[in-house]
């Protein structure tokens, strides 16, 4: 009798779809279904205190009972949340040949918005009453200034007109830091008119 051997070639195969945890339906590339009668949570991610090496975009860490996301443009993790801290008075207006103020909580240029943890300034707005004379002023962001303190500017902007709008930028600050604006005494008349400036910040943890 003629033997007849067969000669079996396995390719690799990579098969692309839905994984369900709890449902045999997935609409997404992971599902994870749950009802209102189930008594524990459908996902967990526990705390460390440490930090990870972040190496993409997107991926999640719980640090400290709070949940962080790595970007990779900035180098770091940053928190979920965004905390808008918005200045809405300034302590002077200035005269008919110059305009500067303070841009803050109180009248008093030796306090500011007193942050609890280390955070990145990711994004600027400002909007003001239209005044021609108030546009063409730098605006600089202080760092725990007083009036005998050495002035820490960690970020100046320019306004061009009654509005400034910034979402690219990367300006830390530590915990126990406050934060005041203050517009340059830059020789221009005209002082600003009802500004609202606001620093939209993130809890900020360093790459390791």
């Amino acid at each position: 009798m003629k033997k007849i051997k067969f000669l079996f070639v396995f390719f690799p195969i990579c098969v692309l779809a839905q994984v369900g945890i709890s449902t045999t339906s997935p609409t997404a590339t992971l599902e994870i279904a749950t009802s209102d009668t189930e008594t524990m949570p459908p996902f967990e991610i526990e705390s460390r205190s440490t930090t990870p090496t972040g190496t993409s975009d997107g991926q999640m860490a719980v640090i400290d009972s709070m949940l962080f996301l790595y970007s990779v443009a900035k180098n770091k993790w940053l928190s979920l949340e965004t905390i808008p801290l918005t200045f809405t008075n300034y302590f002077q207006t200035g005269n008919s040949s110059y305009s500067y103020g303070y841009i803050t909580t109180t009248n008093s240029i030796n306090v500011g918005i007193k942050l609890p943890y280390d955070g990145t300034i990711v994004a600027i707005t400002f909007q003001q009453f239209y005044n021609s004379n108030a546009s063409n002023k730098n605006i600089e962001i202080r760092r725990n200034f007083t009036q005998i303190s050495t002035v820490d500017v960690i970020h100046t902007f320019t306004l061009t007109g009654i509005t400034y709008n910034n979402n690219n930028v990367n300006i830390d600050f530590n915990s126990g830091d406050y934060l005041s604006l203050y517009c340059v005494n830059d020789g221009v008349p005209g002082s600003l008119s009802s500004p609202v400036a606001t620093l939209f910040v993130k809890w900020r943890k360093d790459n390791p």
